[in-house]
């Protein structure tokens, strides 16, 4: 779970800003709240905000710390604050507090222009010190230093390990963390269950394509909560198929290159995308041949024949509700965490607001959700706890603050969504100037 998220000098925020998923003196729906240990996160958090506020900024940000302790540094990664001078000096500083299993962690980087000025892993405990896992530094003359706690350093293996690590093999843009965590010798376990849980941190944006067809082809289970849920929804989805089609028949006959690069790449991964449709299609080996697996929507015609849709053939709508699928489905039975830019894209604010409901309500909700929105319609404390709705404001100086609806003292029973769009808690676009505007021909 996550428990905080704090930026600075990165996009709109300028000063560090904290978003945060810890509980407030709230009593309402306590069946809301995940209780780990002496820590209680929430399951859900929703972000309102005017356009320009910071919203998918808030997600962009999430999204950096997420890929650079996966993969590493990527020299666009560094987008610091422009509206104050000299921000581009600086380093840009991002930060997580998560819980994972049991045991909460700080994990944190500091970076400028491709390079990893410091990276920090901690276990944290509420209410006493941290205790550093490692924490990895970089001199102004380019050296690299780590420090490790006693435990991991008390062998002369160890010693040489970390001097190893910082005079070879750890480049200026590279994750100590993934380093660690994906070393033969296991000998750091927290970086692995911290590694492990950003591999498990989903991050979906309007444009973002469905890329769940290998969790289908493997899981009939999962498939079939798809279509049950499809199916439900009433979009005409009446059961998903995933055709198996030789690769040359599904290349066609003027594609022998490609096919055999598919063919090459196919030595080394289970599954080969093809990245030239925007309809999910996987090549694989079956039974030693080549075969592309394409999913197929299901429709009953009028004369109860089977007609077949591919996903793009599908409204906008029902594409975003499939790849939802996906998303209630990790929520549910695998208990990830998902953040979602703009959760109402193409989809009706009813069903969106039924959806949120029924899982909210669910006894099996083992996940947890972050999402931003401009609908209105959720803004509802029989919905929402007040600790879970937070607000994106635009301050004069361009930055981003973000503040919880807990910081209010409002009534249990008051009509929150008016009170919003009457400006009461800030946070909306301000229309003034478009008065002044001459349309006139």
């Amino acid at each position: 779970m996550l428990i905080r998220f704090i930026a600075s000098n990165f996009l709109s925020f300028r000063e560090p800003v904290e978003f945060n998923m810890l509980t407030g003196d709230i009593r309402r729906f306590p069946h809301h709240v995940h209780k780990a240990g002496q820590v209680e996160v929430l399951k859900a958090g929703i972000l309102y905000g005017a356009n320009g506020a910071g919203k998918s900024n808030l997600v962009r940000a999430i999204e950096t710390l997420r890929n650079i302790a996966r993969w590493g540094l990527e020299d666009d990664d560094y987008r610091p604050f422009k509206l104050q001078a000299s921000q581009d000096r600086h380093p840009a500083r991002l930060e997580m507090e998560l819980l994972a299993g049991d045991t909460s962690y700080l994990y944190g980087v500091k970076f400028l222009n491709g390079i990893i000025c410091s990276e920090w892993l901690a276990r944290t405990r509420p209410g006493k010190p941290d205790v550093p896992v490692f924490t990895r530094t970089r001199s102004e003359s380019g050296s690299i230093q780590i420090e490790v706690q006693a435990a991991y350093r008390r062998r002369s293996a160890d010693r040489l390990r970390i001097r190893l690590y910082e005079q070879e093999l750890l480049a200026d843009e590279m994750s100590l963390l993934r380093m660690l965590a994906q070393a033969k010798e296991a000998v750091f376990e927290e970086t692995r269950a911290v590694y492990g849980w950003f591999d498990r941190l989903e991050i979906l944006f309007p444009d973002t394509r469905p890329d769940d067809l290998v969790d289908l082809v493997k899981n009939p289970e999962r498939q079939a909560f798809y279509e049950q849920l499809m199916a439900s929804l009433h979009t005409g989805v009446s059961g998903l198929e995933i055709e198996r089609i030789p690769l040359r028949q599904y290349l066609g006959e003027h594609q022998e290159s490609k096919a055999l690069m598919m063919l090459r790449a196919l030595e080394h991964e289970e599954f080969v995308p093809d990245a030239d449709t925007l309809d999910p299609v996987l090549v694989t080996m079956e039974d030693g041949q080549p075969v592309a697996r394409k999913l197929t929507m299901l429709h009953t015609t009028d004369s109860g024949a089977t007609s077949r849709f591919s996903l793009q053939e599908e409204s906008d709508g029902t594409q975003r509700l499939f790849e939802y699928a996906g998303m209630l489905y990790g929520l549910l039975r695998e208990g990830r965490v998902y953040v979602i830019d703009e959760i109402e894209r193409s989809i009706h604010p009813v069903l969106i607001r039924e959806l949120l409901g029924r899982l909210l309500e669910t006894a099996g909700f083992a996940g947890q959700l972050i999402l931003t929105t401009h609908e209105s319609q959720l803004l509802d404390q029989e919905l929402f706890r007040q600790d879970e709705i937070w607000f994106a404001e635009k301050q004069p100086d361009g930055a981003t603050s973000l503040y919880p609806l807990s910081d209010f003292e409002i009534r249990t029973d008051l009509d929150i969504r008016k009170g919003y769009l009457s400006g009461r808690f800030g946070a909306i676009p301000f229309l003034g100037n478009l008065r002044d505007l001459n349309w006139k021909p």
